[in-house]
């Protein structure tokens, strides 16, 4: 992955990008803080945002030909790692079933971000594209693709001391979960193992504030309390708002 990454190193007031230039690479923040403003779209002249350590941003350039629609500048001696795709792609060559995992991921990623529009979602920008987070486009990957990451984070489990705590049982259990197509497992940014199920909600709010809520449901002719927003379970290669 060593192809993929390069250091950008910032002064304060140095800009990384500039409106309507093409997206050449992802960023993280390793070190330092920015400031970012959309000039470009629906949202231009907006409020400026903070970008902070740790802040993934700019992933549509990997799965898109994205020009920016705001400057991003830094406002403190600051330290980037910029992904590139072509580096990506190199870094992939070779690795067939991991090269099929980015694929697929990258062609889930670009539906949502052509499809991200209101009502439905907030228009994209250059910080986020809306249900794009890993977490909220591992579901919508193949059970093949699913099981595969899953097995990455089980083996990270294994090597983590977390494992030794749990009973043998539990982890069997989790494994027959994931092979149902229960639940899912991956490995977060932190590098620690998330358990993650899918589920759609539906807000319907009236101008007065009142919520549409789910007060129970009907068990053998017996109302059961059970307050929460309609919804249901997202099912594979199926989107947020499909589910609706």
């Amino acid at each position: 992955c060593y192809e993929a990454v390069d250091f950008l190193p910032l002064a304060s007031g140095d800009s990384v990008f500039f409106p309507h230039s093409k997206a050449t690479a992802a960023y993280i923040v390793s070190k330092g803080s920015l400031k970012y403003q959309q000039t470009v779209g629906a949202a231009q002249g907006g409020s400026i945002l903070a970008v902070d350590e740790g802040c993934f941003f700019c992933e549509a350039s990997l799965w898109s030909a994205w020009k920016h629609l705001g400057e991003l500048w830094a406002t403190s001696s600051c330290e980037l790692l910029a992904i590139s795709q072509s580096g990506l792609e190199q870094s992939l060559r070779g690795l067939r079933f991991i090269r099929n995992v980015f694929a697929e991921y990258g062609r889930v990623f670009y539906t949502r971000l052509i499809s991200a529009t209101p009502p439905y979602a907030d228009w994209p920008n250059d910080l986020e594209v809306p249900f794009a987070t890993p977490d909220m486009i591992l579901p919508s990957l193949s059970a093949n693709c699913r099981k595969l990451i899953a097995a990455g984070a089980i083996m990270r489990l294994k090597k983590s001391t977390v494992h030794s705590m749990l009973r043998r049982d539990s982890v069997v259990e989790l494994l027959e979960e994931v092979g149902h197509g229960k639940s899912m497992l991956m490995i977060n940014r932190d590098g620690d193992v998330d358990r993650v199920t899918s589920l759609s909600a539906l807000s319907l709010k009236q101008p007065d504030g009142r919520v549409l809520v789910q007060l129970g449901h009907l068990i053998q002719g017996k109302v059961e309390p059970d307050i929460k927003l309609p919804g249901s379970k997202q099912r594979d290669d199926e989107a947020p708002a499909d589910t609706i």
